[in-house]
């Protein structure tokens, strides 16, 4: 189970604060065939208008190519966050590479979405792939509302 802070999201300072919040070490590696595993570190922080999440990455090669949001950002480096829907409707998936590109969608399967609206997506960006758990799926997959985690507030 990981861990949230409160922190003041309405500050210039999230970013700060974020660095201030203890660290979880995301390093599952799920699938044999795929056995690279680069250094990652998460934080969350919230409040009660929004999620802030920080990654800090190390890895050996980067790609940032897909400029344009709701591109394909999966081809580059990038780092995702899935929640599942409050109201029971499927999830959420946001997905940003390592220059700020993203993608945020809300799902009802991984090939069953629609992508944010502008304005969703600006809230998103103001604050600007390893799993925290295994997933049991024979390939590699990460849309699997069945094995998120439970995140603590």
């Amino acid at each position: 189970m990981m861990q949230a802070s409160l922190i003041n999201t309405d500050s210039s300072k999230v970013v700060d604060q974020l660095f201030e919040l203890p660290e979880t070490k995301l390093d599952c590696v799920n699938w044999s065939e795929y056995p690279y595993k680069p250094s990652v570190t998460v934080r969350l922080g919230y409040s009660s208008s929004a999620l802030a999440i920080l990654f800090e990455v190390e890895e050996e090669h980067l790609r940032a190519v897909t400029i344009d949001d709701c591109g394909p950002v999966w081809e580059d480096s990038c780092c995702e966050f899935f929640m599942a829907d409050p109201a029971g409707n499927g999830y959420f998936n946001f997905e940003m590479n390592c220059v700020g590109t993203l993608l945020a969608s809300k799902r009802k399967s991984q090939t069953d979405y629609e992508f944010l609206n502008e304005a969703q997506m600006a809230e998103i960006q103001r604050f600007s792939s390893l799993p925290h758990a295994p997933i049991d799926s024979p390939s590699p997959c990460f849309h699997c509302p069945e094995f998120f985690q439970e995140v603590t507030f």
